[in-house]
């Protein structure tokens, strides 16, 4: 029998599809924008409304970059294992204004932030995460990032909605 229960899970295929996601995102915009520039390159008037498309598809596939090198690099092997009481040395507030919750897990630090562009969990203890003072918990990690929290059962209704 599990004495844990997930409550966080992201798998390679969720973050794959995720990447994919974004990046027809941004690649869209961009062609979009290119070909009308293309169409109308004798109107002046009419590229710089094609120029913004392309410029925020640019903005957008360089703030998305960190999750396509994610999956490209990063998820190559299994994730480490940090399993222990989370011990707290700062917490972030509801509002932010500071670098996220401060944990550490089985001697292994992590930083928890609510408002980083981020694949991994994010959820904050202002923000009813599980990941507070004493619970027992179990993390699947690469490089930092978690990309699976379990807690102990008897500890999993310690943490908000």
């Amino acid at each position: 029998m599990n004495e844990f229960t997930t409550i966080f899970e992201k798998t390679a295929g969720g973050y794959l599809a995720s990447a994919l996601f974004h990046f027809v995102i941004g690649a869209g915009l961009i062609i979009w924008g290119i070909t009308g520039i293309i169409r109308n390159i004798r109107s002046r008037e009419k590229m710089g409304w094609y120029l913004i498309l392309v410029v925020p598809g640019i903005f957008w596939l360089i703030i998305h970059m960190n999750l396509f090198l994610f999956v490209t690099f990063d998820m190559k092997g299994k994730p480490r294992v940090a399993e222990g009481v989370v011990q707290v040395a700062g917490m972030q507030a509801y509002h932010g204004h500071n670098s996220g919750d401060r944990i550490t897990v089985g001697g292994r630090p992590f930083v928890v932030d609510y408002f980083l562009l981020t694949p991994g969990y994010n959820q904050t203890i202002a923000r009813g995460g599980a990941l507070q003072a004493g619970v027992y918990a179990r993390l699947h990690h690469y490089n930092g990032l978690i990309v699976k929290v379990e807690v102990r059962k008897k500890d999993a209704g310690r943490h908000g909605p």
